[in-house]
């Protein structure tokens, strides 16, 4: 069990970066506050944690921040907000990509017009710098580890998720799968036997560009299909779909029954792993997100490539938190840091301002 550093983090993944990169990567700025972007991909709480990291390195690294939440996670929504700091002048931007596959094309010509990071969300062929954010297959990985500790003798999984195109959604569930299985690239057929293992796939809900509320729905059309079937671990995704998936079960009356893991740190989904209505959940540190997007960007709009990754990637590395907050191992070698509920759900709450 390893101790949570939200700041203390950046300079560790910065160490190492390359110098290698372009030296026309970004303009110089004559010593004025150069205008950055970051838009997200949705509206959801779960970004209230990237734009406190954002805004102190705005004021850490003198850069004037736009911090965008689209109204939904629809794509054609993005790009308006994306049309919008362009056409306002913005010297470095980075977002948190909804649809790769149809979004790539935009994005390398908004790659031409200024500097382009991917955060959370990457599409890797689209001409961005760098991306900043989770290995998402590992930490699918991880989440299914803590299915297997939920529920070792096997049974039936469900996953939950906004929507399958972006790439963390579709590298999540397939590192849930794999770790299941035991297998790489596991075959994702609704009803299968996953591999030689003891768990069966059931159905993966999608909730977007609703959201939450489609979210729950899905829950309870997923219990109500079920009916009495017994070994049932619920997977959530996105940070909403584990409190949906807690509300769903708590309203049916099978709270202790229904097996639930998840991802990331949403209040509720904290407080059901305290309860032990929630097994664990899987959290990424989106603080370091806006911290290292608008330092990055900050650095790049003056013309200094120093810290630019050789490869691209500057991976922040996620936890997994549950009531003992012991680590947690894969079956590929992986180890995730654990961090006992009750004492992660103080630091955030400090960094939110909320004690």
């Amino acid at each position: 069990m390893k101790p949570l550093h939200w700041i203390g983090l950046v300079s560790l993944l910065l160490i190492g970066c390359g110098d290698g990169a372009k030296k026309d990567a970004g303009p110089k700025t004559d010593g004025k506050k150069p205008p950055v972007a970051f838009i997200t991909n949705n509206p959801e709480a779960f970004w209230n944690i990237a734009e406190i990291g954002a805004n102190k390195a705005a004021k850490q690294f003198n850069v004037d921040l736009s911090f965008i939440k689209p109204s939904s996670g629809d794509a054609s929504v993005q790009k308006e907000k994306i049309d919008e700091v362009l056409n306002q002048g913005v010297k470095a931007l980075a977002i948190s990509v909804i649809d790769p596959k149809n979004q790539t094309n935009y994005l390398r010509s908004v790659a031409k017009k200024t500097i382009l990071l991917t955060q959370d969300n990457d599409a890797p062929e689209c001409g961005r710098q760098c991306y900043i954010g989770t290995d998402n297959y590992a930490a699918g990985r991880a989440a299914g580890a803590l299915v297997k500790q939920a529920m070792p003798e096997g049974g039936t999984i469900v996953i939950f998720v906004g929507q399958i195109e972006p790439l963390n959604a579709r590298q999540r569930r397939q590192g849930v799968l794999d770790e299941l299985s035991g297998e790489k690239d596991t075959p994702s057929t609704d009803g299968a036997m996953l591999g030689k293992s003891q768990y069966k796939l059931y159905k993966t809900f999608t909730d977007q560009p609703e959201g939450a509320t489609r979210a729950k729905e899905n829950a309870v059309q997923a219990l109500s299909q079920l009916g009495g079937e017994e070994k049932v671990c619920m997977v959530g995704l996105w940070a909403y779909n584990p409190p949906a998936i807690l509300s769903a079960v708590k309203d049916q009356g099978k709270l202790g029954k229904i097996k639930i893991v998840g991802f990331d740190e949403d209040p509720a989904t904290l407080n059901g792993i305290k309860d032990g209505h929630v097994y664990g959940t899987i959290v990424q540190q989106p603080h370091e997100f806006g911290f290292l997007s608008v330092k990055l960007m900050s650095e790049l709009a003056r013309g200094d490539t120093k810290n630019l990754p050789k490869d691209g990637m500057l991976p922040v590395p996620h936890l997994a938190v549950t009531r003992d907050g012991k680590d947690v191992k894969t079956t590929d070698g992986a180890s995730t840091a654990g961090r006992e509920v009750k004492a992660f759900h103080i630091e955030l709450n400090k960094m939110l301002g909320k004690e």
